[in-house]
């Protein structure tokens, strides 16, 4: 039987939506010049959407200055989003 949504100790939506490390993280973290939050802000039911994919970066910390200065690099890109999977996912250790 697979993990209904309502199991905060599995890899579900609702897991991350209460991965409260994240939403703390998230919270304390300053937007980087040039940048501007999501549409909807800080949290984890925002996120940008554009018409090409760059890429993805294995950080360390929870770092948006990191994040930016990737972007600046590549002329195509114009925005990022950072992910992090809750503690419980079976993803947790390759990311």
């Amino acid at each position: 039987m697979a993990p209904s949504d309502n199991d905060n100790s599995k890899d579900t939506a609702n897991a991350f939506r209460n991965f409260k490390k994240l939403i703390t993280m998230a919270k304390r973290a300053s937007t980087p010049t040039g940048y501007g939050l999501a549409k909807d802000g800080v949290g984890l039911s925002a996120a940008v959407v554009g018409v090409s994919f760059a890429g993805t970066q294995a950080l360390e910390e929870y770092d948006p200055e990191i994040c930016s200065e990737t972007c600046n690099k590549n002329p195509q890109c114009s925005a990022f989003n950072i992910c992090m999977p809750p503690p419980s996912s079976p993803r947790a250790s390759t990311c």
